[in-house]
């Protein structure tokens, strides 16, 4: 996977070893085997401050809740609507990388069902920290993303787009890591 740094946007090459740095900004990244953290916190700060103010009180209430109502979940594999949103993935996906924005907390979310044993190379995004995911694991923004442009085949949205900090830079992030 080609990565860029969330700062300034040049490519960066990750040994996935620990902690690395950008040689061009000076960015910091957490890495390790299918892990990668990056630090979007004064981005979205500078960038919008009281939304995110706002967000980080959202995203509190997201761990708490995850926390203690784990079976509230709007992503669990025995709910109707996730396993008919399971069906529209393995019906729909194409190429190889798959991008799930707001992936949450979960090992594998419910609406993998369907395709996680297929050949896919998954990467989940989410502001919450979790060494659990079943593909390469990525803590950050979704305004902030740290792939190459035209790198992602699928990016899905499914229980996130409304916890975003700014849905517009959100899209513009979306659109310029898909490929063509």
């Amino acid at each position: 996977m080609n990565y860029i740094c969330i700062n300034c946007k040049k490519s960066i090459d990750l040994k996935f070893t620990g902690n690395e740095q950008c040689k061009s900004c000076g960015e910091l990244f957490e890495t390790s085997k299918n892990y990668l953290k990056t630090f979007p916190d004064s981005l979205l700060f500078r960038d919008y401050k009281k939304r995110y103010l706002e967000n980080k009180v959202l995203n509190n209430n997201a761990i708490l809740s995850y926390q203690h109502l784990p079976e509230g979940s709007i992503s669990l594999e025995s709910r109707k609507d996730v396993q008919r949103f399971s069906l529209f993935l393995s019906e729909n996906i194409r190429g190889e990388n798959v991008l799930d924005l707001g992936c949450g907390i979960m090992q594998m979310p419910g609406y993998f069902a369907s395709v996680h044993a297929k050949n896919y190379k998954f990467y989940g995004l989410d502001p919450l920290d979790s060494p659990d995911f079943f593909g390469t694991r990525i803590v950050g923004a979704s305004e902030y993303l740290p792939f190459a442009n035209n790198t992602m085949d699928n990016v899905i949205y499914a229980t996130s787009l409304d916890h975003v900090v700014n849905i517009d830079a959100s899209l513009r992030e979306t659109t310029r890591v898909l490929s063509s």
